[in-house]
């Protein structure tokens, strides 16, 4: 018992030390870096020609959803596929209660 108290702080580092350099070893430590990618804009047919304009299609986007949700209220896809219309829009217009209403749909 009292060798094996001795030899556990001997052999505990040295373990340790076999441990470090074996994972030093790996290729885990020496990943290669990425070079950062320029970033492109938004293709006008995704952004929107302006304001007034994206507004529109996030209006009859919600206007659809909410009209297929009410059709078959015990799918719940049409209920997030609404919820997600709802929280489009929020992001658009800065609206609160779109937020409210997306949580409200879930």
């Amino acid at each position: 018992m009292k060798v094996w108290r001795v030899a556990k702080w001997l052999v505990l580092p040295l373990l340790v030390a076999i441990l470090y350099l074996f994972a030093a070893r790996l290729p885990l430590w020496n990943k290669p870096t990425l070079e950062p990618v320029a970033l492109k804009a938004m293709p006008e047919r995704l952004a929107g020609s302006s304001y007034a304009k994206s507004l529109a299609e996030a209006d009859a986007l919600v206007r659809q959803r909410q009209e297929r949700a009410k059709l078959l209220p015990d799918d719940w896809l049409n209920w997030e596929d609404l919820a997600i219309a709802l929280l489009s829009r929020a992001q658009l217009t800065g609206n609160y209660d779109d937020f409210t209403s997306a949580q409200a749909a879930l």
